[in-house]
């Protein structure tokens, strides 16, 4: 594994993000298209970045991203096939092929590829994310019950137990997932920090420490949740929020002022 890694850092620092198209599938957006903004679309970002996007009666997209990055279809996915899945996502934002991912191609991310990430009311970049320490990626902090490096923003708590920005929609709290990996603060995203934040983010979902991860063990995201709990409502239940592991079994407490429905995939 160490090796496998080891190979694709060294291929990326002597050349830039390999470009290659997103996979045509309907839960993953295309470069630059504005997906369909209906009321209870169901939204899904992976670790990279990527959004997902499903009808409100398909399964969630988690499993879309899971069935794609396990290339050998075998149910584990280990941090080789997650590396390249990562790798893959982050070169299709380098739109200048300059090896770098820079601020205008970040903007570019927020508003084009996932403007899910910002509340109805946002009017321009700047909000999500914030400059992190040395020690980890920005904008981590610890509601879904796994350790995160950083000391940025993102501990999740916009509202009662409601993340900021993409967190809502992914398996680790980053308001802003690309923005994160600029460790160096300086406005640039290289590749050797794009391998760093894989790795990173690969560790922090593996946390069984077996060098692959299951779908089944994946915590539920944010928005993932609070549509089981409103299911389980709807056909009667009570609240059975905290029931998996994406919370860390405190439950949802409030939601933040949030109706039944208001936050499930915008």
């Amino acid at each position: 594994m160490i090796l496998v890694l080891l190979a694709v850092a060294a291929q990326s620092a002597a050349q830039p993000f390999v470009q290659s198209p997103p996979p045509p599938t309907q839960s993953a957006m295309a470069q630059g298209d504005r997906p369909h903004r209906g009321p209870r679309q169901q939204v899904f970002v992976a670790p990279s970045g990527e959004p997902f996007r499903a009808a409100p009666d398909a399964p969630y997209p988690v499993a879309d991203w899971f069935a794609r990055a396990n290339t050998a279809h075998d149910g584990k996915l280990t941090e080789a096939e997650f590396t390249v899945d990562f790798v893959r996502f982050v070169g299709t934002l380098d739109l200048n092929h300059d090896g770098v991912i820079d601020s205008g191609e970040l903007q570019n991310y927020e508003t084009a590829i996932l403007p899910e990430m910002h509340p109805p009311e946002f009017g321009g970049r700047g909000g999500p994310g914030g400059a992190g320490g040395p020690g980890g990626e920005v904008g981590q902090g610890g509601w879904n019950g796994h350790h995160h490096h950083g000391d940025g923003e993102g501990g999740g708590n916009g509202g009662a137990d409601r993340p900021k920005g993409a967190g809502r929609f992914g398996l680790l709290p980053l308001p802003e997932p690309i923005a994160a990996m600029d460790t160096a603060s300086d406005g640039r995203i290289t590749p050797q920090e794009v391998l760093a934040a894989a790795h990173s983010r690969f560790a922090q979902l593996d946390t069984a420490h077996r060098g692959y991860l299951q779908l089944s063990d994946l915590p539920e995201t944010w928005t993932q949740s609070r549509r089981r709990m409103f299911q389980h409502r709807e056909h009667g239940g009570g609240d059975d929020s905290g029931t998996r592991g994406g919370f860390g079994g405190g439950g949802m407490g409030g939601a933040g002022g949030d109706g039944a429905g208001g936050d499930q995939g915008n």
